[in-house]
C-alpha cells in the first residue's frame, strides 16, 4: 500500500514546515479518494443516453389541456423510441436476436420510461407544446430486450397494447379532421371524448403491463383496476389481468377476466390463448383444445397456441401430432424454447431418446430462464441415469417457477423411482394443493403410501383419483374388492 507522506514540524524561512506537508497531505487524499468517485460517477452516467424531443400539437376547438397531454405524450413517445431503437439497432447484441426494427422498437416500448421535461398551452391558437425525454442505458436495455422476447405470452400483450395506441391516435386524427367541418355535432364531440379516454385507459394498461414485467404484480393490478374503472369495455385491460391473476394462483377470476376479454372482442386471439393456459395449468384439456384450436384460427401464426394445442395432443398421447404443432411453432419462431421442451418431451414418450435429449438441451440455450426447459431435460438426463443432474433440473425449473403444478409431479415420480419415499409424498402434497382435481396425483400418492405401509391412506387417494374418473385407480380398486 502506497504511505502517506509524513508530517514535518520544523521551520524554513519562517514558513512552518507542518502546514506544507499537511497541504501534500490533503490533496493527496483527494487525489487517492475524491477522484476514483468522480470518475465512477462519470463512467456511470457515460452508459446512459438521453434522447430528447419536442412535439407541437394542433389542436381542435374540443380540446383541453388534459386531452392535448394524453395524445402528445404518445406521439412523441413514438418518436423517442424510434430514435432509440434505431440507436440499438447498431449494436452486435441487438443484430444477434434476428430483430426487426419494428420488433426493437416494440420492445423498448415496454421498457424505457418517458419524461415529460415542460409543456405549454396556447389556448387561443389552440397550440400545446411539449418537450419529453428518454434516459436510458443501451446495455441494460439490451439485457432486458433479451429477456422480454422469451416471454412470448408478455410480448404478444405488449404488441396488442401498441397496436390499440397506435389506432386510437389514428382514430385521434380522423374525429379531428370531422370536427373541423360539424364542430356542434354532439355525437362526434361524444366520440372525441370517449376516444381520449380510452387512450388515458390503455397509457394504464401500459403501467399495469411494465410493473407486472418488474415482477410488481399488486400495484399492476392497481393500475389495471383504474383502466377498466376509466373504460370498463378495454379487453386488454381484462386480459391483461387476467394473466396476472393467473401468476398470483387465483385461477377463478383469471378465467373470469380473460372470458369477459373475449365477450367484449370474439376475435381477440390473445385472450383464448391465454384462459387456454389457464386451463391448461389446471389439467383441463378439453377447454385446452377449446381454445387454442380458436387462437390459432383467428390467428394461425401465432405461435404460443400452437404449442399449448401440441400439449393437449401429448396428453392424448398422440405424439405425432403434438411433434406437429411444435413443428410449426419453431418455424414460426425458431427461439421458442417451450416449443422445443414439448418436442423433446413426445420425442422422449415415442422412445426417441437422442432426439428427446436433444431439444431438451436446445430448450435451455435457447432461453435459460424457462422452467418447461429444465423439466423436459430433467427427464432426460433421468432417462440416461444421471439421477443427481435430472434432480437438479427439476428443482431449477420450480425454483423458476413455484406455481409449476407439473414440476412437482415429475419430481414426485423421479422420488418414487428411486425410491424415496418420503420426498415423493411432499411433491405429491404439493402437486394436489395447486391443484385439488389432479387425479393422477392422489393415484401417486396412493402409491407411495403403499410403499411406506399406510394402507389406510393409500385407500382413501385410490378412492378420490377413482372418483375423478381415472380408470387405473378404479381397475387398481376393483382388484382389491373395494368400493369407491
Amino acid at each position: 500500500m502506497r504511505k502517506l507522506p509524513k508530517p514535518c514540524f520544523s521551520n524554513e524561512n519562517g514558513v512552518s514546515c507542518f502546514w506544507r506537508c499537511a497541504m501534500k497531505r490533503a490533496l493527496f487524499l483527494i487525489a487517492f479518494h475524491i477522484i476514483p468517485v468522480v470518475f465512477f460517477s462519470l463512467t456511470s452516467f457515460a452508459a446512459e443516453k438521453t434522447f430528447l424531443r419536442e412535439y407541437i400539437y394542433q389542436a381542435s376547438e374540443v380540446d383541453s389541456k388534459i386531452s392535448c397531454r394524453t395524445v402528445s405524450l404518445e406521439q412523441v413517445k413514438r418518436l423517442l423510441l424510434e430514435e432509440l431503437g434505431t440507436y440499438l439497432e447498431s449494436y452486435t447484441e441487438v443484430r444477434n436476436f434476428s430483430l426487426t426494427k419494428d420488433k426493437i422498437v416494440m420492445l423498448t416500448a415496454g421498457i424505457v420510461r418517458v419524461q415529460m421535461v415542460e409543456e405549454h398551452w396556447d389556448g387561443n391558437n389552440l397550440k400545446y407544446r411539449l418537450k419529453a425525454r428518454i434516459v436510458a442505458d443501451p446495455e441494460h436495455v439490451i439485457k432486458i430486450i433479451d429477456t422480454l422476447r422469451q416471454k412470448h405470452m408478455q410480448t404478444r400483450e405488449l404488441e396488442e397494447v401498441q397496436k390499440k395506441i397506435a389506432e386510437l391516435l389514428k382514430e385521434n386524427e380522423r374525429l379531428k379532421e370531422e370536427l373541423k367541418l360539424a364542430r356542434t355535432d354532439r355525437v362526434k364531440i361524444a366520440r372525441y371524448n370517449e376516444n381520449i379516454e380510452e387512450m388515458h385507459a390503455h397509457d394504464l394498461v401500459m403501467n399495469g403491463w411494465e410493473l407486472s414485467l418488474s415482477g410488481k404484480h399488486q400495484e399492476a393490478l392497481l393500475e389495471l383496476n383504474k383502466a377498466v374503472r376509466k373504460n370498463p369495455k378495454c379487453e386488454l385491460a381484462h386480459a391483461i389481468r387476467g394473466g396476472i391473476y393467473a401468476k398470483l394462483g387465483d385461477h377463478h377470476r383469471a378465467i373470469e377476466d380473460c372470458t369477459r376479454a373475449i365477450e367484449l372482442d370474439p376475435k381477440f386471439a390473445l385472450a383464448y390463448a391465454m384462459r387456454g393456459y389457464i386451463y391448461f395449468r389446471l389439467q383441463d384439456y378439453e377447454k385446452v383444445f377449446a381454445d387454442s384450436n380458436k387462437a390459432i384460427e383467428l390467428d394461425p401464426g401465432f405461435a404460443s397456441a400452437n404449442v399449448l394445442r401440441a400439449e393437449v395432443h401429448a396428453f392424448r398421447r398422440d405424439y405425432e401430432k403434438c411433434i406437429e404443432d411444435n413443428n410449426r411453432a419453431v418455424e414460426l419462431d425458431p427461439q421458442m424454447a417451450v416449443a422445443y421442451a414439448s418436442r423433446a418431451n413426445a420425442y422422449r414418450h415415442l422412445g426417441r431418446r437422442d432426439l428427446a435429449f436433444q431439444d431438451a438441451r436446445k430448450a435451455v440455450d435457447v432461453d435459460p430462464r424457462c422452467p418447461d426447459a429444465y423439466l423436459a431435460r430433467g427427464w432426460a438426463y433421468f432417462l440416461k441415469g444421471e439421477h443427481d443432474q435430472a434432480l437438479k433440473d427439476m428443482n431449477k425449473a420450480i425454483e423458476l417457477d413455484p406455481g409449476l403444478i407439473w414440476a412437482y409431479f415429475c419430481r414426485g415420480i423421479m422420488y418414487m423411482k428411486l425410491k424415496d419415499y418420503r420426498r415423493a409424498l411432499e411433491d405429491f402434497d404439493k402437486t394436489i394443493q395447486l391443484n385439488p382435481q389432479y387425479a393422477a396425483a392422489y393415484e401417486r400418492r396412493g402409491k407411495a403410501h403403499e410403499a411406506l405401509g399406510d394402507t389406510s391412506r393409500s385407500i382413501k387417494d385410490f378412492k378420490v383419483a377413482a372418483k375423478l374418473g381415472l380408470k387405473t385407480a378404479q381397475d387398481h380398486l376393483k382388484s382389491k374388492k373395494i368400493t369407491w
